[in-house]
């Protein structure tokens, strides 16, 4: 995101999407304050390719990365509930309610944060696997108090590009050019 957050300031919902996103958050989240997380996977033909992807990442990264840096974003690829307590702790924003936006791959790895209270959009008015869900879910992470996401996810890349263009982090992302990968994932 570093350079790339300029046009990012312009981007909005739609008006469909918009209400969609308030209506979640009135009615399933109840608060405008809340940790979202973005569990991303990654996988190809079976396996996650989360880990040399992330690598691929940091190999390009545009500052200096420290060791306890490296650690934190290799943490993206399993990212558990004590992740984001301690990315609570570690930002102010401890006991906040989670917004869980998943790729469904690892279902005992959502449910772990739906049985501590977490929500998933998953009873509005589009399906959560749509295009339209999609968008909602974005919606969501971007307005996030504290967003715990995946930097080898191309929609996490788009997601905190536009957090950036309006002041806000994500958290342990570390600037990087993109990764040109030449596979599916």
């Amino acid at each position: 995101p570093q350079g790339a957050a300029l046009p990012y300031r312009h981007l909005r919902p739609s008006r469909l999407i918009a209400d969609e996103v308030n209506h979640f958050k009135q009615t399933i989240l109840r608060t405008s304050v809340y940790t979202a997380v973005h569990h991303r996977m990654l996988k190809s033909e079976g396996h996650s390719v989360c880990e040399p992807s992330l690598r691929a990442v940091l190999s390009r990264a545009t500052q200096p990365v420290t060791e306890e840096q490296r650690r934190a974003v290799m943490l993206q690829c399993r990212i558990d509930y004590a992740h984001v307590v301690r990315a609570q702790a570690e930002t102010g924003a401890v006991g906040q309610r989670i917004f869980l936006a998943s790729d469904r791959q690892r279902w005992d790895a959502d449910q772990a944060f739906m049985d501590r209270g977490a929500v998933s959009y998953h009873t509005g008015i589009f399906r959560p696997t749509s295009p339209h869900g999609l968008c909602v879910d974005f919606w969501l992470l971007v307005d996030a108090s504290l967003l715990v996401c995946n930097m080898a996810s191309s929609i996490d890349w788009n997601i905190c590009s536009l957090r950036m263009a309006h002041g806000r982090t994500c958290h342990s992302w570390v600037n990087h050019t993109w990764p040109i990968y030449t596979g599916s994932y």
